[in-house]
Parts: C-alpha cells; structure tokens; sequence
C-alpha cells in the first residue's frame, strides 16, 4: 500500500492497536476533497453539542461501564463469562421517537457529530445491550483515501426514501485477466491540518467537560478483495 510518510506512523499504530488493516476507502464512489478550512461555529450550536458532551460524560461515569468493558476483554481473552449483546445495524431513520435524534445545529460538521452523540445516547436510553460509553469524545482522524482503481457501477432500487441501505443490482466490470490492471492499491493521507481544526474546535466546546481524543477511525477490516468479491465486479463462471 503506498502510504505517505506523515500517515505511516499513525497507520502502524492502528495496525498493532488492531491486528488488522483498515479498509479507509468507501467503493461505492469516488473518494471527495476534504475541507481543511477552518471550522466557525454559531454559540448556539456549541452549546448544543457542549449539553449532549455533558449527557455523554454523565453516562460514561455509570460503574456498569467498567463492568461491562471487563467482560468484553474477557471474551476477547477467549474466557467469557456470560454471552454478550452488540447491538449495531440499527435501522436509525425509523428510531427517532419524541425528536431524540433530530438535529438542531446547522454546519455540516456540527451536525455529523451531533448525529454520533445523539445516537450514542439514545441507544443508551432504549436498548444499551452490552455497550460501553467511554469518558471521552473521540476526534478522528482525517483520513483522505484514494480509490483503489474501481468504482461499484450498479442500478440501484429504492424503496424507502429514508433509508441508506438500498438494493444495487451490479455490473460486472472485470471480465478476464486483462481486466486485473484497474486494480491499484490506494494511496492513504493523513490531513493533518483538518485534524487539528477538528480537535481544536471539539477541545473548545467541551473544555471542562468531557476528554477529547485524537484517534485513527477504525472500521471492519476490509481490503479491497472483499469488496470487489461481495461486490459481483468478476464474472461468474
């Protein structure tokens, strides 16, 4: 993988941290500039996201944390003490019962994490499972990913308009070996300078708070591979 010298570090450290590679890059489009601008936000929509930093910081003091993050490691040790509930894949547009998830700021950036932090807080309130809130905010790091060569090119049906998940009927796009040469490995940039305005603008707002922490995103470990395969881009044979 071509990594430049700035992201290396910081994608080691994920892969020790992990064990696992990272798949940055979403190949359902083109990856899109990133805005590196400074961050200005309105004080009524930092006092928004300062309130549901407080909602969030209230939780994560609740001992069952501790607890419940003590049987996690212990399932990951391979000694587990009782089955433990995940709850993800929440259909998230049918969730909003009495305005918990509506969105009262307006910036694009405010708005994202606003989304993270009500939902971290409603599925605290109506069906935790086994989750952990830890006592800090993570601020991720802004990685810029390149494509690695392919972009899904589907028909796509929808039937909630709500909904994010739709059907896609792919085409297949490599027919032979010759077809092999549009795979290239992506190139990955850490943007430093929009990392920083992030964590500024974040350390501001909940100053006092709750702990703001600079952290490499992780998703589920998929490489390219997986995604071209689940992806129907090879013929069938």
């Amino acid at each position: 993988m071509n990594i430049d010298s700035s992201s290396e570090s910081i994608l080691n450290e994920a892969i020790n941290n992990t064990g696992r590679v990272t798949m940055l890059h979403d190949p359902s489009h083109k990856p899109e500039l990133i805005d590196e601008s400074e961050i200005v936000l309105k004080t009524e929509e930092k006092n928004i996201l300062k309130k549901l930093g407080e909602e969030i910081a209230e939780i994560s003091a609740d001992p069952v944390n501790v607890t419940r993050a003590d049987l996690w490691r212990n399932m990951n040790d391979l000694e587990s003490v009782r089955p433990l509930v995940w709850i993800n894949e929440i259909p998230w547009h049918e969730m909003n019962y009495n305005d918990e998830l509506t969105l009262r700021t307006e910036h694009p950036w405010a708005r994202d994490l606003e989304t993270k932090l009500r939902r971290e807080i409603y599925q605290w309130r109506h069906m935790p499972g086994d989750m952990v809130v830890s006592n800090y905010i993570e601020c991720p790091l802004v990685i810029h990913s390149s494509d690695f060569g392919i972009v899904e090119d589907v028909d796509i049906a929808i039937t909630d308009s709500e909904n994010d998940v739709v059907s896609r009927h792919y085409k297949i796009q490599i027919q032979d070996m010759d077809d092999l040469e549009k795979i290239r490995m992506p190139k990955l940039t850490h943007l430093e300078k929009a990392t920083n305005h992030h964590f500024e603008t974040m350390s501001d707002i909940f100053n006092g708070t709750i702990t703001v922490k600079k952290l490499v995103s992780l998703t589920y470990g998929l490489l390219p591979g997986t995604f071209l395969y689940a992806g129907g881009v090879f013929r069938k044979r």
